[in-house]
């Protein structure tokens, strides 16, 4: 259609066509609406003739209906796109071969949907969290732990680690330091890790070991205070800050403080 023939039948039209409408839920946090997106101006010729005979300063725009959450502006879903002459908000449906008169072929075939229906904003965003979530999760100290000790090289570098241990006693300071000094010796030996990766995975499987002990006596201790067995809980609450003392300070801290409120308790019940 020609732009004389359009700039006609728009003027045969008691009103535009449509008015784009804001979401049709207002003060909630969800609700559905249309966008009208602006995609380029008309040639000039058709631009001014379209002018002159209409009143109407005409471009081409991409109306589409969209799911928001939140706010407007944060669209969840997009469906039902057009290209439409607009100007405002109101807006013109005409047909793909009127477009393409109005523009010719070759711009017509290289317009392109808006972004924000193809990828809409609320989509992205959400898989991007879930995607930032997903890989949070997969390094996490016990995800990452367990998927260690699926490995059988730690299983060995474990096995090492237990026979350079005392067996009847609990090991000191200085014995566990060189057991775990032969467990990694035997990754970075065997399987050829570099020394950053060998101690840093072996020393991980190791801090989530003694955290899940340290979790074992602390109810043990817990459950021995409830009693009024101080000894046994301050055994307990010790033996837990210890396994902590390398690996998290501020959870050894806080065991010597059950340690401290236990003994208060102790000298309390003394002098009744």
């Amino acid at each position: 259609m020609k732009p004389h023939l359009l700039a006609a039948a728009i003027l045969a039209l008691p009103c535009w066509t449509s008015t784009a409408r804001a979401r049709d839920q207002q003060g909630i946090l969800f609700g559905t609406g249309e966008a009208l997106v602006h995609v380029c101006d008309l040639p000039p010729e058709a631009r001014a003739e379209l002018r002159q005979r209409t009143q109407f300063d005409l471009a081409v725009g991409y109306f589409y209906q969209h799911f928001s959450v939140f706010d407007e502006e944060f669209n969840f879903w997009s469906w039902d796109g057009k290209y439409v002459l607009y100007q405002g908000r109101r807006y013109l449906n005409v047909t793909d071969e009127e477009m393409v008169q109005l523009l010719g072929r070759e711009k017509y075939d290289s317009l392109g949907k808006p972004l924000a229906y193809r990828v809409p904003f609320a989509s992205l965003t959400a898989a991007v969290l879930a995607f930032t979530i997903g890989v949070l999760i997969y390094r996490s100290s016990p995800v990452r732990t367990k998927r260690l000790l699926k490995d059988a090289r730690y299983q060995e570098a474990l096995r090492i680690y237990s026979q350079n241990l005392p067996n009847e006693r609990e090991a000191n300071a200085d014995e566990k330091k060189t057991a775990i000094a032969a467990g990694i010796a035997y990754l970075q030996r065997e399987h050829h890790m570099t020394a950053h990766k060998a101690e840093r995975d072996f020393l991980l499987i190791l801090a989530e070991f003694d955290r899940v002990r340290s979790y074992d006596l602390r109810n043990q201790a817990a459950m021995h205070e409830r009693e009024g067995e101080w000894e046994r809980s301050i055994e307990y609450y010790e033996q837990a800050a210890e396994l902590q003392k390398n690996w998290n300070r501020k959870d050894h801290e806080f065991l010597l403080t059950c340690v401290r409120r236990v003994r208060s308790k102790q000298l309390r019940a003394g002098g009744e």
